[in-house]
């Protein structure tokens, strides 16, 4: 018997799918979860979340007062910033690079930014 005629599933680029690989194609579960999938927000969230390299650590602890009592409100001032620098840095790379023609009135790199701490997968 030849090779071709035992396996009917096997495709080649010279010869034209049959209506047996069409069906078995059209049938493939393709929507397999992938456990280590991370969304585009989740993974930006992630990244202006976690913690400052050591030498930005070390930079911060130069400028405190001394006052750790404060470090809940520090820690969410330093992420909404991030976050605000983040969304600018995104702007001004949207309108330097797409050179946009028409843009709502009053829009600007530095508009006010409102940061929604949610997790997109919520």
């Amino acid at each position: 018997a030849n090779k071709d005629d035992d396996d009917s599933s096997t495709l080649s680029s010279s010869s034209p799918l049959t209506e047996e690989q069409l069906l078995k194609a059209s049938q493939v579960n393709y929507k397999i979860p992938n456990p280590d999938y991370i969304s585009g927000p989740d993974l930006v969230m992630k990244s202006l979340l976690s913690p400052p390299t050591p030498t930005l650590l070390k930079e911060e602890n130069n400028t405190n007062d001394g006052d750790h009592n404060n470090d809940d409100n520090h820690n969410h001032d330093t992420t909404n910033t991030k976050m605000i620098e983040f969304i600018q840095s995104w702007r001004k790379h949207f309108q330097e690079k797409m050179q946009p023609q028409h843009l709502p009135v009053g829009w600007s790199v530095d508009s006010p930014v409102q940061c929604d701490m949610r997790s997109s997968s919520s």
